[in-house]
């Protein structure tokens, strides 16, 4: 799941950035709840490799297991 997405460009935003990690295969949106939402993602390498992934780049933040926090900002 995937907190602070509070408009519709953060959602895009997170949606877009999900999609171009290159461990990412298929993006689905499963629940859209006020300020967040969850993701199913298929990636090569699984969790471990979508949380390295995550890690490198500036947009999202690890907030717990399978749970991360849009940056603001970027």
């Amino acid at each position: 799941a995937v907190s602070n997405i509070m408009t519709h460009d953060d959602y895009a935003r997170t949606l877009t950035y999900l999609e171009s990690l290159q461990s990412v295969t298929q993006v689905v949106v499963k629940t859209v709840m006020p300020e967040q939402v969850k993701f199913e993602l298929v990636s090569h390498g699984g969790q471990d490799a979508l949380d390295r992934a995550i890690r490198l780049g500036n947009v999202l933040k690890q907030s717990g297991q399978q749970r991360y926090v849009l940056q603001d900002g970027f």
